[in-house]
């Protein structure tokens, strides 16, 4: 785009005041090299609180993605210069760009050097206790106790167990112990084409489930919802079905060799980009939920998420649901992901009935 045009091209990118999940610094590397129009905008509580109702009920359903903020955010920041916008969604799945596609091998790997046993007795009950202070989504005991859970099951549970963000089927029947409960896997594996030879390994079928599944129930709706809220309009071209179809017709290991990750993307844009830059690591479009609702956010949680409002439904076990408080309040456990889920929830049943 840049050396196509005649006017310098814009760049938008949000940054945070926390380190751990800023990266604007590398947006702006990329700004100078290409010698972009480039605009960074600090995203912090006190610029999405105002509009926070406001965009939990845009979606019209119980949507619990945190990332919608920052998308909301950006696209509200990007509305003041243009009106429509290029992104990046789709090239980790048409890619095979996460880390998750690496876990099936490394799943395999782990169920044939531990015994069963051994995994359900002693692995699996230590990392499940493991604990430390000031936790959270981010930390090395959250992310080990995900990827263990996620070693553990088939190819198929394993890919969702490590989707599911909110809570997984057993969590569920504590949340909901007096309602009957859907198994989320039975009913996505009922939606799987069979006998299809675009799903004849791991990664493929990975890839099938987030683009079906994460991507159109997800990604594309969080980003569509928060960027019509500013009239601005998105458009994704590493969607385009040539590529989607021609990234599902070449070997595995052009897309994923040896832990290389999105190869045969890299390989053909390096040129593009500053050394080595594709050599840092990949960070997701998160939000500091967790510490907001310990601090900023935290009277109107308590509000939300209180007996008298979740006795309104008696959907969920309230002493499930306190537990779950307690342990996120006194750091013991971070559950971020399961209570935003809970407070979205609430905000739309409370505007609605």
């Amino acid at each position: 785009m840049s050396k196509i045009t005649n006017q310098k091209i814009k760049t938008f990118t949000v940054g945070y005041d926390n380190k751990r999940y800023d990266e604007s610094n590398r947006a702006s590397q990329v700004a100078k090299h290409i010698n972009s129009e480039h605009h960074e905008f600090k995203l912090n509580y006190d610029q999405v609180i105002n509009d926070l109702d406001d965009l939990i009920l845009n979606y019209d359903e119980p949507f619990a993605d945190p990332s919608a903020l920052p998308s909301y955010f950006i696209s509200k920041q990007t509305s003041d210069f243009v009106k429509v916008v290029l992104t990046g969604d789709g090239g980790d799945e048409v890619f095979g760009g996460y880390n998750k596609y690496l876990l099936h091998s490394y799943g395999k790997i782990y169920q044939k050097i531990v015994p069963k046993f051994i995994s359900k007795n002693f692995i699996e009950p230590s990392i499940n206790l493991m604990s430390k202070k000031n936790i959270d989504t981010k930390s090395f005991v959250t992310k080990t106790k995900k990827l263990f859970n996620s070693l553990v099951g088939d190819s198929f549970e394993n890919h969702l167990n490590i989707i599911q963000l909110g809570f997984k089927n057993e969590e569920l029947h504590k949340l909901c112990s007096h309602r009957p409960i859907i198994n989320i896997s039975d009913l996505l594996k009922k939606s799987l084409p069979h006998k299809s030879k675009f799903l004849n390994s791991d990664l493929k079928l990975a890839r099938y489930i987030d683009l079906k599944i994460s991507l159109e129930g997800d990604l594309l709706t969080k980003m569509d919802r928060a960027s019509m809220l500013n009239s601005i309009e998105c458009r994704a071209p590493l969607l385009d079905h040539r590529l989607v179809d021609f990234s599902n017709s070449i070997p595995d290991s052009f897309l994923i060799n040896f832990g290389n990750k999105k190869r045969i993307f890299k390989d053909t844009f390096k040129h593009l980009l500053p050394n080595n830059f594709l050599k840092s690591p990949k960070s997701g479009f998160e939000v500091p939920i967790g510490n907001w609702f310990r601090n900023e956010l935290k009277n109107d949680f308590i509000k939300t998420l209180s007996d008298s409002n979740l006795n309104r439904h008696s959907f969920f076990n309230l002493k499930y649901v306190n537990l779950l408080i307690d342990q996120h309040f006194s750091f013991k456990i971070d559950h971020s992901w399961k209570l935003w889920t809970l407070y979205c929830f609430q905000k739309w049943y409370n505007n609605n009935y």
